[in-house]
């Protein structure tokens, strides 16, 4: 057997001391990630929001993946700024949804906008009115510019 030096020793001593200080998880502590689709994630996340007083239901019966946001009475980052951004993200997350797939086929069971009602809402900030105007643009650019308003019930759809 070869006699190490002194140097070396202390290297491998530091090494060993290294790996046996390293904590190994047991099989049953790892977790084994599953990647969910997007859009299952967004329904996932309308559902938890609906159950926090996001106003929203579906179309009608036979379509029930799309969904009418109907607006709160007052939306206003200063005074209201839980329920302004709870409904924001609602557009956004669908907006983003419908976006995600591009020309392809959404799957059934994706949530898409269908409506934003605009009924109840009595009073807007600048600074909301101003979000609420992109997120509407964004969602106009999404279905290539086929928003059409509804003025007698001040509703937007999409045809």
């Amino acid at each position: 057997m070869k006699k190490i030096t002194e140097k070396q020793r202390e290297r491998d001593v530091r090494r060993s001391l290294f790996h046996r200080s390293q904590r190994k998880l047991p099989a049953s502590d790892l977790v084994i990630e599953f990647n969910e689709p997007e859009w299952l994630r967004v329904n996932k996340w309308v559902d938890e929001e609906k159950d926090l007083g996001l106003n929203v239901r579906h179309a009608s019966s036979k379509n029930r993946r799309g969904l009418v946001i109907t607006l709160p009475e007052i939306m206003n980052f200063s005074s209201h700024f839980d329920v302004t951004v709870q409904h924001l993200n609602a557009i956004r997350k669908l907006t983003t949804n419908k976006s995600f797939f591009g020309d392809g086929n959404m799957p059934k069971k994706a949530y898409k906008l269908a409506k934003v009602n605009f009924d109840n809402l009595k009073e807007i900030s600048t600074s909301s009115a101003l979000v609420l105007t992109a997120e509407i643009s964004r969602w106009d650019d999404s279905i290539r510019r086929n928003l059409t308003p509804q003025v007698d019930g001040c509703l937007l759809y999409t045809s």
